[in-house]
């Protein structure tokens, strides 16, 4: 479960420093989108901004969704997967490196490509 934490701490913080970033955008913007709304044409962009914050803000709960999700399946891949598949006997010292390198790799893959979906979808939830 090792590989897992490390991935954790590595892409995690990735995602959550581009809503940090997003919010630090809405957030030097937020004086004008107010200023603006007190005119009946921008009311409608001040109603899409603030949908958009709560987007944005609605992020990490949908990161640590994904995040149960991976670590579940990797200690499940992990633990009974892998060894019903291969047998307790059979080749484990050869194929227990390329296993865990292979879990590894597709987890990462699974996470980014997660990561992806959960912005995309929290903000088409929000701002639509």
């Amino acid at each position: 479960m090792g590989g897992s934490t490390l991935q954790e701490f590595t892409i995690y913080p990735l995602f959550l420093a581009e809503r940090f970033f997003l919010l630090g955008i809405m957030q030097t913007f937020f004086p004008l989108v107010i200023s603006l709304a007190v005119f009946e044409k921008f009311r409608s962009l001040a109603y899409t901004f603030f949908k958009l914050y709560a987007a944005v803000y609605m992020l990490v709960p949908a990161f640590f969704l994904v995040n149960v999700f991976v670590n579940a399946l990797y200690t499940e891949i992990n633990t009974n997967f892998w060894v019903n598949l291969f047998g307790i006997d059979t080749g484990q010292a050869f194929f227990a490196p390329v296993v865990q390198l292979g879990s590894v790799g597709f987890i990462v893959f699974l996470k980014f490509k997660l990561y992806k979906r959960a912005t995309s979808f929290t903000l088409r939830l929000f701002t639509n």
